[in-house]
């Protein structure tokens, strides 16, 4: 079974650029965007994911208040924050809310193999 990755980012450029990144790693992995926290939520709805890589500053519904609607929900798909905002407090405000890895963007190749290597990607 493929790998299914959701990329959370409200920008097209840093989708594409992780898109391309998972892909390049993992060729018949399944790629679903989304713009804000709303619409990732609507797809998690609809469609089982390995892992989503979520931004934290998007409008709509931002990365914190997806995180606290997921822990709401009792959610078990791993979440990898992906931020450029790498304040200790937003660090431990997504680690608490049950995150499970905050990474700066962009991430690092090989700090991206060990993200897809956790959540089983072979």
């Amino acid at each position: 079974m493929p790998l299914t990755v959701l990329i959370v980012d409200d920008t097209r450029f840093t989708r594409r650029k992780l898109s391309d990144m998972v892909k390049s790693l993992y060729p018949d992995a399944v790629i679903t965007e989304s713009e804000d926290g709303q619409q990732a939520l609507d797809e998690i709805a609809k469609t089982k994911f390995d892992l989503m890589l979520l931004d934290l500053n998007m409008p709509v519904l931002d990365g914190f208040q997806t995180l606290e609607r997921l822990q709401k929900e009792k959610s078990t798909l791993p979440v990898v924050v992906l931020s450029a905002n790498i304040q200790t407090k937003a660090v431990e405000r997504t680690l608490a809310l049950g995150a499970m890895d905050f990474v700066s963007k962009p991430p690092e190749m090989d700090k991206l193999i060990r993200i897809l290597e956790s959540v089983g990607a072979k």
